[in-house]
């Protein structure tokens, strides 16, 4: 991973936290005020203050933050964050002083001076990128050359993951959904397989995974493609309040969807992966003539008005379905 120069395309300030000062743990957004280090905006403060979803900053850490400048009737002038990353120094000086600090315990400025002489100033970014590249160096255990690793993963890997997201054009909220969901996976998954995001991943349409496969040669009857359009109209019925869908209304969503007769897809193809959902408990097929989206019966707690609006007005479905 090389780490990202800063340039004038893009709206930046680099600067240092100061504190936060409202957060919302769940959401995962925060508004926070920083200390300006180098900007290429005009602020006529040395302090301004921010705002989007961040997964952790830490007071007097250095972060280098891209988005843009807004206006708040209340609250004057703040910088709407979209992508950032924590700030790696990449001068010899700096990555000896960052990895013989408290955030590296056992490590110290001797070690770290080794790894710096063979690694040279891009040190860090040669680790994040192949963790192998510490067994260059002389005298650091095993245990310690994963810790080292497994430290700057910690602090850089969702940020890093975080700006790749944003070349995509993902905004912060949804890259949290996404690397909650799969990790350190989430870039090559996206790339091998995008479908696996309308799955795990709430508000992720099928569309969008669509267009992804796309940039990547993926096939258009590829079995995961037909089983995550099944999926995402399931998902759309259920916020139109329908609990289940006719199989044959399913089939024909589908083939709209997926451009059946121009990529090749017939009924029996959609007709297999709708089989293999159910196997996988992902749907149930009701006496082969309705289509529910599992989701519906397992998780009624987190959708409060459609469990009533289903125990008023789908009781008998439910108890067909030992509920």
């Amino acid at each position: 991973m090389e780490t990202e120069q800063i340039t004038d395309e893009r709206n930046f300030i680099k600067g240092e936290m100061i504190h936060t000062i409202f957060e919302n743990k769940q959401e995962h957004f925060s508004i926070a005020k920083i200390k300006i280090l180098e900007t290429n905006q005009k602020f006529e403060e040395d302090e301004v203050v921010i705002k989007g979803y961040f997964r952790r900053l830490d007071p007097g850490e250095t972060y280098e933050f891209y988005g843009r400048v807004v206006d708040h009737k209340r609250f004057g002038r703040q910088f709407q964050v979209e992508s950032y990353q924590r700030f790696l120094p990449e001068s010899k000086e700096g990555v000896i002083a960052y990895l013989s600090s408290d955030l590296f315990p056992g490590v110290g400025k001797k070690t770290a001076e080794r790894i710096v002489h063979m690694l040279g100033g891009y040190a860090l970014s040669k680790i994040l990128n192949d963790q192998s590249v510490l067994a260059q160096v002389k005298g650091i255990p095993k245990d310690k050359q994963e810790k080292i690793y497994q430290i700057l993963q910690e602090n850089q890997g969702f940020e890093h993951i975080v700006i790749q997201l944003s070349k995509y054009g993902f905004g912060l909220k949804m890259a949290q959904k996404m690397y909650a969901a799969f990790k350190d996976e989430t870039l090559d998954t996206l790339q091998t397989n995008p479908y696996a995001f309308v799955f795990e991943v709430e508000g992720f349409g099928f569309l969008r995974a669509d267009q992804m496969a796309r940039e990547h040669d993926i096939t258009s009857d590829h079995p995961t493609r037909l089983q995550a359009a099944c999926i995402y109209l399931l998902q759309n019925s259920l916020q139109d309040g329908h609990v289940y869908l006719p199989l044959d209304h399913l089939l024909h969503e589908m083939d709209r969807l997926l451009d059946g007769e121009a990529n090749n897809i017939d009924i029996d193809k959609m007709t297999k992966e709708i089989i293999e959902l159910n196997k996988d408990k992902q749907i149930i097929v009701i006496e082969k003539k309705y289509i529910s989206h599992h989701f519906i019966i397992l998780k009624q707690a987190s959708v409060p008005k459609l469990n009533e609006y289903l125990r008023k007005k789908w009781n008998g479905f439910l108890q067909m379905l030992n509920y």
